[in-house]
């Protein structure tokens, strides 16, 4: 070996320091994202110096970020792809806080009418518009607007909800009518190959409260949030929605489990 021998590190060293085999080290060898300074002629063994373990450090760490090992290539061959992981890891976010969301959705209890701010995502609903004469009616207006949806070949979204809007928003006149009412039945659907004819719900804040049980006593929940919104002088941006956490299509005739979660978009002046 060359007389530089002792300021490098054998492969074992440097996989104990930075916490993997050298099976490891080997393989991103061979992707060409590490190499070592020198190999002896003689033994075949390979030494690295600190820059390279600087360097595995830094493949360790865009691994741990996401990147796969042809993208972590690209990134050391001077290629940013760092926006690309940025937009996946958001969206990953996204879907986890959904996932959160409807967990602690599925754990509230019934007569628990706590009003929380959430955010709404930007979201692109296929939507048809009814006039319900009581909740049957509404029930099938749904099922209607979900079989056409199918029957167009829309994908649906996955992580986000549909839900039904209530243009007349009459609740916070304290008029709650569920006999006769306008709704809006609104598929999430994923963007691509949507029609023109989706509708695109931008980002916004909103207020909202859970609903347990038989839908017919959800003007309880309507009230809640009525309440709350009246006595913070908020100011709500688009109509009421619904989404049906747990529902008669999931459940069939068991409502004390049914969950509907309202909310209503409001403009947000909470200071942070």
């Amino acid at each position: 070996m060359g007389k530089n021998a002792k300021e490098l590190f054998q492969i074992g060293e440097v996989a104990a320091v930075c916490s993997v085999t050298r099976r490891t080290i080997l393989h991103y060898q061979s992707k060409g994202l590490l190499n070592p300074s020198l190999i002896d002629e003689t033994s075949g063994y390979r030494y690295y110096s600190t820059q390279d373990v600087a360097n595995l450090l830094l493949v360790l760490e865009l691994k741990n970020s996401g990147l796969s090992l042809d993208e972590i290539a690209e990134y050391l061959s001077g290629k940013d792809v760092a926006a690309k992981q940025i937009a996946r890891l958001e969206a990953q976010k996204e879907k986890l806080t959904q996932g959160i969301a409807q967990l602690r959705s599925r754990q509230v209890k019934k007569g628990d009418y706590t009003v929380e701010w959430i955010s709404l995502p930007q979201r692109l609903c296929y939507l048809r518009s009814f006039i319900c004469n009581g909740v049957e009616d509404g029930l099938n207006a749904s099922y209607q607007t979900v079989s056409e949806s199918i029957g167009m070949g829309l994908r649906f979204s996955t992580t986000w909800n549909s839900f039904c809007e209530f243009p007349d928003n009459g609740y916070l006149q304290g008029m709650f009518d569920l006999q006769q009412f306008s709704m809006n039945v609104c598929i999430t659907v994923e963007p691509e190959d949507a029609p023109p004819s989706c509708v695109a719900y931008p980002a916004e804040s909103a207020v909202a409260v859970h609903h347990r049980g038989a839908y017919q006593d959800i003007g309880a929940a309507y009230f809640a949030l009525r309440d709350y919104i009246l006595a913070r002088n908020l100011i709500p941006t688009s109509p009421v929605q619904e989404i049906y956490i747990e529902s008669t299509a999931a459940l069939g005739n068991k409502e004390d489990n049914y969950i509907t979660k309202v909310v209503q978009p409001v403009e947000d002046k909470r200071k942070y």
